[in-house]
């Protein structure tokens, strides 16, 4: 799946600020990500990561993991512990990697269904309004955590007006 080419000339801004993307070198950044997701504390077999650094720390990373090259199929998990470095020129980021790049056909993405802020917003909303189908699967992290299956094509990236 392209692991270790993540290097990336995108320079995303936050804030006036410029975010800087970075290639995990060492598997920091998928113990920073893993850290910070129910599970993740198992790590990532076989994977890739990048990370999104702001003023010298690291705010935000992303994990590609359980690539399926005979279907084109990556999956993504990703945290942070900043809501400011989501923007369109990261989101540009992360998602050319595997469509442009490794050539994915679609990028999976796994989320708790009650993974949302009180206002609304979430992960949820945004994967919706990016492109992604959802998908709800009871029961999937636990009896109590339903998850939801979020699915982005190719197709339905290069179409989002997001870029």
């Amino acid at each position: 799946c392209g692991a270790g080419d993540v290097r990336s000339d995108a320079q995303p801004r936050c804030a006036g600020r410029m975010i800087e993307l970075v290639e995990d070198v060492g598997g920091v950044v998928a113990e920073f990500v893993g850290r910070l997701i129910p599970g993740g504390e198992r790590g990532f077999d076989k994977a890739s990561a990048i990370g999104f650094v702001d003023d010298g720390n690291l705010v935000a990373g992303l994990v590609y993991h359980d690539y399926q090259p005979e279907a084109g199929v990556v999956e993504i998990s990703a945290a942070s512990n900043s809501k400011r470095w989501l923007t369109r020129r990261t989101l540009f980021a992360i998602f050319s990697i595997p469509f442009d790049r490794w050539r994915c056909q679609m990028v999976v993405m796994r989320t708790r269904a009650d993974n949302h802020q009180d206002n609304g917003r979430g992960i949820a909303r945004i994967a919706l309004s990016y492109g992604f189908t959802q998908t709800l699967i009871p029961r999937l992290y636990c009896r109590e955590s339903d998850c939801i299956l979020h699915c982005l094509t190719e197709e339905a990236w290069r179409q989002n007006g997001y870029h």
